[in-house]
């Protein structure tokens, strides 16, 4: 007996997913759909629209790094460890920690520590300039670069395969979409930076 269309369909992957097609009707609701449903609860007044963009994408952003780590842990990294052997790597030239922060949207601190656990596990090393002793930049060793060019390929097949669930034609407005985002974001903290620069620089009036 032939399957009808709508059991065909209810085995296709995906099937049971939100209807990427017609955001405004999901199949079935999310974490962030709860989210806006109990604000409209205590503050009916307010809007929430905007949770239903950056709420996602912050929540899928945070599901992504603890899947990730999940996919590294097999190989004795974090994804915080990755992305740092990932931009060294990637480098024109040999980054100081503090290229790492601007490039990774971390503090100092925060790559202070990772570079400690890389240099630890012996897949990195922090050398003196040999023309500014008070600056240091970051090297790969054989092991580090044997292992981030080895974690590469499953992360990007884990992206990929976790991407399938949209269409080709999602995938590319998707990716627009977050350009246009991010990009936006860069100029808002540019912006906050430029004019915290300028702040600490205007002399004392009285």
């Amino acid at each position: 007996m032939q399957p009808t269309d709508r059991e065909a369909e209810a085995e296709l992957p995906g099937a049971d997913s939100p209807d990427l097609g017609h955001p405004g009707r999901p199949r079935h609701a999310d974490a962030v759909d709860a989210i806006r449903s109990e604000w409209s609860d205590v503050r009916p007044d307010l809007d929430t629209d905007p949770i239903g963009t950056f709420g996602r994408v912050l929540r899928i952003a945070r599901h992504l790094a603890l899947l990730s780590d999940d996919l590294l842990a097999g190989i004795g990294i974090s994804r915080g460890e990755f992305d740092v052997l990932s931009a060294v790597r990637r480098a024109s030239g040999a980054p100081t920690p503090s290229d790492l922060a601007r490039t990774l949207l971390a503090s100092n601190a925060s790559i202070t520590k990772r570079l400690v656990q890389l240099e630890r596990a012996g897949l990195a090393e922090r050398r003196r300039d040999s023309r500014d002793g008070r600056v240091s930049t970051v090297w790969l060793t054989d092991a580090g670069l044997s292992l981030i060019d080895d974690a590469m390929p499953p992360q990007l097949e884990f992206d990929r395969r976790l991407g399938s669930v949209l269409s080709p034609a999602q995938n590319a407005e998707l990716e627009a979409s977050l350009r246009i985002l991010l990009l936006e974001c860069e100029r808002l903290r540019g912006e906050r930076e430029n004019s915290t620069d300028q702040a600490v620089q205007l002399p004392a009036t009285t």
